[in-house]
């Protein structure tokens, strides 16, 4: 992961760090409708590929409604506007790394959120919140893949969206039974984020030929003990 940020930052422009300073500068400082002039003024201009980004923009622009206004959020949400500028406009040269940090930061503060929000299954509420988020990151992950990767023949694309179909099933099931465990909301997160971040990386892996069983074993002994250490340091109430 270092070495993906280091590749995407030895391309940063002047420009694109200024848009995402202004863009995390209006959120904190502007009452909301105003910074949303200013978000879709930043984002459309220039007007190039507009609906490219638009889903990771969308949930930018949805995290921002219900982030709590700090310095430190300001900052998370203009690197996440760095990021999609940088991927629409073509500045950053290797997109496929960049649009792989975007969508595991998106992912992060949508789990936190969520996990914050809810604390039980037993809510129409959350499944619902937890089917669309299992939906979202269906997408965000075939974005992955499709900037990671190309597949040029349409039986290449029907496995990529079998795989992804899979994926998101697979996170949707993990939402729900993490529900069910009374750890604390940070813990519940920690432990998503992580197996989705090596799902993410074995669908990559997988469709680039790099996955090999030495590969997988690594993945699932560190999954393995860093839940075996989350279980240990929870307090657990019969």
């Amino acid at each position: 992961m270092e070495a993906k940020l280091g590749s995407i930052l030895k391309t940063t422009h002047w420009s694109l760090l200024l848009k995402a300073a202004v863009f995390g500068l209006s959120w904190r400082i502007f009452p909301f409708p105003i910074f949303l002039l200013v978000a879709l003024g930043l984002y459309l201009i220039p007007l190039f590929e507009p609906g490219k980004l638009i889903l990771p923009f969308f949930l930018t622009l949805c995290l921002s409604a219900v982030l709590v206004p700090s310095f430190w959020a300001a900052l998370v949400l203009a690197a996440l506007f760095f990021f999609i500028m940088g991927i629409k406009d073509l500045i950053l040269v290797n997109r496929g790394s960049a649009y792989e940090t975007l969508t595991f930061l998106l992912l992060f503060l949508a789990l936190l959120n969520f996990f914050a929000r809810f604390d039980s299954w037993d809510s129409f509420l959350a499944l619902v919140f937890a089917s669309v988020l299992a939906i979202v990151f269906g997408f965000l992950l075939r974005g992955a893949v499709n900037y990671s990767l190309s597949f040029p023949e349409e039986k290449d694309r029907k496995k990529t969206d079998i795989l992804v179909s899979l994926a998101a099933f697979l996170f949707w099931q993990a939402e729900i039974t993490l529900l069910f465990l009374p750890l604390n909301f940070f813990y519940q997160t920690a432990l998503l984020f992580l197996a989705t971040v090596i799902l993410v990386e074995i669908v990559i892996d997988h469709f680039s030929g790099s996955l090999t069983r030495a590969k997988m074993l690594s993945y699932f002994s560190f999954l393995f003990a860093f839940v075996a250490v989350i279980l240990a340091g929870n307090t657990w109430h019969i």
